[in-house]
């Protein structure tokens, strides 16, 4: 927490002059509320719940949906991948692969799974087509 002038200010954010995290992405500077009015009252002070606590449970919730969402879709790939069984059906599987709802890096490890899969089926990524073919011996 800093103070200049009469503003007061807090930030989460690891600076020269304090250690910090940022776990929950907060803006880089907060500013802190007026806590008592010019007659010296005391205001109502909702500053933690409105702007770290409530903060911090939205972005919680939105990692657990993104998870969800990513563990949903692996299910779906991994799922299609298994039933590849030659050349033909794995090239069909890729063909779909952009119309699942990826979420996170589920395009990176399903890329990453097609192409074991590809080696446990003998098949190689040809560049040039754009397609899997099977090796030839």
């Amino acid at each position: 927490m800093e103070a200049v002038g009469k503003k007061r200010t807090i930030t989460f954010d690891p600076t020269d002059r304090n250690d910090g995290k940022n776990t929950c992405n907060l803006p880089s500077i907060v500013e802190l509320p007026k806590v008592v009015d010019e007659k010296g009252e005391g205001l109502p002070n909702t500053f933690l719940q409105t702007n770290v606590i409530k903060p911090y449970i939205d972005r919680l919730d939105r990692v657990r949906e993104d998870k969800e969402a990513f563990e949903k879709v692996m299910e779906a790939i991994k799922e299609n991948l298994a039933l590849c069984a030659d050349v033909e059906s794995l090239n069909d599987f890729v063909s779909r692969v952009p119309h699942f709802p990826h979420a996170g890096s589920s395009k990176v490890v399903t890329a990453r799974l097609t192409t074991q899969r590809a080696k446990e089926l003998g098949c190689t990524f040809n560049n040039d087509l754009k397609v899997y073919e099977k090796l030839t011996a």
